[in-house]
């Protein structure tokens, strides 16, 4: 059982006087290191955590004395970068649990466990290998010894990264057929740990590398004993369940009681100054054997509690939009509230899954508020009170949870939980970890990776074609960028020539080192005895661009820098020739030669396979032997490739 509540009056004393005093000791690890770009003016409290996908959340993470876990200032950077948007955007200015409501279904008592005891001082407990898997930060806190506030320093916050599971899996054909996308995803976890009464709270929230943040309350500890008949055990069947043998033939009932968490989180999309609020609600009509289900979207203009009523009231949910902030599709971001846990209806204060005020300084905790500027009010209060329009939105979150005790919860007590989510809505036009294969894939349309690719895809290579053979300085060379899979979208090319695989500069009209970038090149004498290729780089608005390079053509002739006594370059490893006192060995021209080989090869291959999916009959066993041939030409060029590079 718990100690006995302290004075409200004194705890509102205590809060004020503990404001600051719970913080994030010293110059502990982050879990990856800030720099100054990520600087959010929360000092050493700041985490900035890049996830396997590439995906990264920067945010400021402390203990407030009663609250416990608060995180502040959260944004995100998706996997995706700037096909979404650049840098990171703000999410949430704050989150924290705001009350929690323990009542005893006999009603023998109610707690109140944040603004009595709270979370933080010395509630918080200290952070060990067995709870804490990742990094630990240590927290300055106020406990209290002896009757007198005495700050400690302990290891209280647990920063870990998590494997989430499956993110997504997309095969486009039946089994086993067609490209398939699949991605294993990860997560920063954040939590802590409380010892209020007999019970032991985790409070945890998880930021996932698509943007999503779960927040979680676990708890454990042990079930509250107590002589029976009392508030935690007593002789009837129908407030509780049975513990253990009975005693004297008579069976006792641990008491089920709630646990109803009221989180306050206060919104900041894309650091908006004019958010918006909407409710969404559905009806259904079931009167045919194909029901229609229809939804409508109210925007609220001052503050409210979000009852859905009706038949379909389980459909409603919430979201948090910026108007002033559109993801590429033009639509407003915004981020959804899902909370899908049952109701403590027969307390006012626990009837609603959601309530929505404008954020105020003095609304702090859900009810008997601890601020001395509005003290002992409740959320009820806070919307009542609340007439200015709701540009500025706080969501009061009501996430409860039903125990009813079972033998297997003694002892300790295994850990239940009891969650809500934020996930966004159109803050991205896609999902944040799309694939390159898929990031056109955006709307009405067909999916098909061959026939209609996201990425620029090469068929057949570029070509060089020469004004005069044999080429020489003044030869004009026309490069042709070959064939592309044009069926999604037509490609514009850029073209980029090379000497011996190094960029060809000459010097601007403005004196400056300019490439050549046009589609025909003119030879020049430091052509001469050297290989020229070209580059050819495909690219699209909202597409992925592609790159191929041509075979090398050598421009005959000696180098005008050779030197018999001094090579300009070593002699190939099959004994040299002409071309080793031209800058190009042999062994280099055969294996760009091979390289180009290998490619048209794997193109034919990758282009037979597609019709192969198509074909039937005759054509398609035709289609087989030359995969079968193909393949063993792959191969082929494959061993040869590798043993050029041996020799050069």
């Amino acid at each position: 059982m718990r100690a006995p509540r302290p004075d409200r009056s004194l705890v509102r004393i205590l809060a004020a006087l503990c404001l600051g005093w719970a913080v994030l000791a010293g110059a502990t690890p982050q879990v990856q290191a800030a720099d100054s770009s990520n600087d959010l003016g929360c000092g050493d409290q700041v985490v900035v955590q890049q996830l396997s996908n590439g995906a990264s959340w920067r945010l400021c993470v402390r203990i407030q004395p009663y609250q416990g876990l608060t995180i502040e200032d959260v944004e995100f950077r998706p996997a995706t970068g700037d096909r979404e948007y650049a840098g990171y955007k703000r999410i949430l200015d704050s989150l924290d649990l705001a009350q929690l409501n323990v009542a005893y279904d006999n009603g023998g008592s109610t707690y109140d466990d944040i603004t009595d005891y709270g979370f933080g001082g010395d509630h918080l407990l200290t952070q060990t290998p067995d709870t804490c898997t990742g990094q630990t930060r240590d927290v300055t806190n106020v406990s209290t010894v002896a009757g007198s506030p005495t700050e400690r320093t302990i290891p209280g916050i647990c920063l870990a990264t998590v494997a989430t599971g499956l993110a997504y899996e997309s095969q486009e054909w039946a089994v086993d057929g067609g490209p398939r996308y699949a991605a294993q995803g990860s997560a920063l976890q954040i939590s802590s740990l409380s010892k209020v009464g007999w019970y032991e709270y985790q409070q945890q929230i998880t930021l996932d590398d698509e943007g999503g943040i779960d927040v979680g309350l676990g708890a454990t500890g042990d079930v509250a004993p107590g002589d029976a008949p009392g508030v935690f055990f007593s002789t009837d069947p129908t407030k509780g369940w049975a513990l253990g043998p009975a005693v004297n033939g008579q069976n006792y009932y641990a008491t089920s009681h709630w646990h109803n968490a009221i989180y306050r989180v206060d919104f900041g999309i894309d650091s908006g100054q004019q958010q918006q609020v909407q409710e969404w609600d559905y009806t259904s009509d079931d009167s045919g054997t194909n029901p229609t289900v229809s939804g409508t979207g109210t925007t609220e203009d001052k503050a409210f509690v979000g009852r859905p009523a009706g038949a379909d009231a389980d459909l409603s949910w919430w979201r948090v939009l910026n108007p002033d902030s559109l993801n590429p599709d033009g639509h407003a971001r915004s981020y959804q509230i899902v909370n899908e846990n049952p109701l403590d209806v027969d307390q006012p204060l626990t009837s609603w899954p959601v309530a929505f005020t404008n954020a105020a300084p003095c609304e702090q905790y859900a009810s008997f508020n601890l601020d001395p500027s509005c003290p002992n009010e409740n959320v009820l209060d806070y919307v009542a009170n609340d007439q200015a329009p709701l540009t500025d939105p706080v969501a009061w979150v009501n996430v409860d949870f039903h125990h009813v005790d079972r033998d297997e919860d003694q002892s300790p007590m295994h850990t239940h939980w009891q969650h809500f989510q934020l996930i966004p809505r159109d803050f991205f036009a896609q999902g944040p970890a799309t694939p390159d294969a898929r990031s056109c894939v955006d709307g009405p349309g067909y999916i098909d990776s061959y026939a209609l690719p996201c990425i620029a895809t090469n068929e057949t290579l570029p070509k060089i074609s020469a004004s005069t053979s044999p080429v020489a300085p003044g030869t004009t060379l026309t490069a042709t960028p070959g064939t592309w899979n044009e069926s999604r979208t037509t490609w514009s090319y850029d073209y980029l020539w090379y000497r011996d695989g190094v960029p060809i500069t000459g010097t601007g009209a403005d004196g400056n080192p300019t490439a050549a970038t046009e589609p025909t090149y003119v030879v020049i004498p430091s052509d001469v005895g050297h290989a020229i290729t070209v580059k050819v780089t495909a690219s699209h608005p909202g597409y992925v661009s592609g790159t191929a390079a041509s075979a090398a053509l050598a421009v005959p002739g000696v180098p005008s820098s050779a030197q018999p006594s001094a090579p300009s370059v070593r002699p190939s490893a099959s004994g040299g020739s002409a071309h080793a006192a031209a800058g190009v060995t042999t062994g280099e021209l055969k294996l760009a030669k091979d390289q180009a080989t290998l490619k048209k090869d794997r193109a034919k291959l990758k282009k037979a396979k597609r019709k192969a999916r198509r074909a039937h009959g005759t054509k398609k066993a035709k289609l087989k032997k030359k995969i079968k041939k193909l393949k063993k030409h792959v191969k082929r060029d494959k061993k040869r490739v590798e043993k050029d590079k041996r020799l050069v």
